[in-house]
């Protein structure tokens, strides 16, 4: 394995944030240095294009998981990296395409409890996502995406009829969505607690619904595809994706104003 690119683990906060303040909701304000580092012990997986990547011939080889937990992504196929030309602040990506059905995924579960848990992410969606292609999906146990054996969807490309250019997040057939536009920079976000779940487009709540429970303990991550019928694939995001955060809680209203002025100040989008 090459080395890595970037030192790996405890990226610094930024403390020059231009964005100092965010309204997510009339009581919601952001704090100017603000890392994902400070959600604490809340913090499951945190992975970013910029800090922790191994790259082998152009092609992503592994992503170091920026907490303690050490849920690092492996790559399983091709999944380019592309040294710049995200957002305003031209930075690195991760490229997934459809026809290669590339995707990373975590060697280990991921904590996720019971109870509560919250995913956000930077990134694009290209109309040549499959529908409902996964940017950012899990499996526990079971076989099929659509039982209550939590192979969810967190972030995926909506599939019915007027839902393709929407964020899907499904499980036990229940979806919520909300419309984005294909080819351009977003700050996504899925939470759920006492079985609504709820999406968040640049920090503006989007659609929600009742749903079975998404959470099953513990999760094996995949970013780019996800699990249907026991086997990855066939369902390929094809896009970029700049950074994923995962907790195991629902986000505070401040807190995620924090993360999105953060994810805003950094990305440049």
């Amino acid at each position: 394995m090459a080395p890595s690119l970037h030192s790996l683990h405890h990226y610094p906060r930024y403390a020059y944030f231009a964005v100092t303040t965010a309204t997510a909701t009339a009581t919601a304000t952001a704090t100017s240095t603000f890392a994902p580092s400070d959600l604490g012990s809340a913090l499951q997986a945190w992975w970013k294009s910029d800090v922790g990547v191994t790259v082998s011939s152009g092609t992503v080889t592994g992503v170091a998981d920026q907490t303690t937990k050490a849920n690092d992504l492996t790559n399983t196929n091709s999944v380019v990296y592309t040294t710049s030309g995200f957002g305003t602040s031209n930075s690195p990506y991760f490229s997934f395409t459809a026809t290669s059905s590339g995707y990373l995924k975590t060697g280990t579960t991921v904590s996720m409890g019971t109870a509560a848990a919250s995913v956000f992410m930077v990134g694009t969606m290209s109309t040549a996502t499959a529908a409902f292609g996964g940017a950012v999906s899990a499996k526990s146990s079971g076989t099929n995406d659509y039982d209550s054996n939590f192979n969810v969807s967190w972030i995926a490309r909506g599939g019915a009829s007027g839902l393709g250019n929407a964020i899907n997040t499904n499980q036990s057939n229940s979806v919520s969505t909300s419309a984005i536009t294909p080819d351009t920079n977003y700050r996504l976000g899925v939470t759920i607690s006492s079985a609504t779940q709820r999406q968040y487009v640049n920090n503006v709540a989007g659609d929600s619904n009742t749903v079975g429970n998404m959470l099953a303990g513990t999760s094996q991550f995949i970013l780019g595809n996800r699990y249907v019928g026991g086997t990855i694939g066939g369902f390929a995001w094809d896009g970029k994706i700049a950074e994923i955060v995962v907790t195991n809680t629902l986000v505070s209203s401040d807190d995620r104003a924090s993360l999105d002025a953060y994810f805003t100040a950094k990305w440049g989008i």
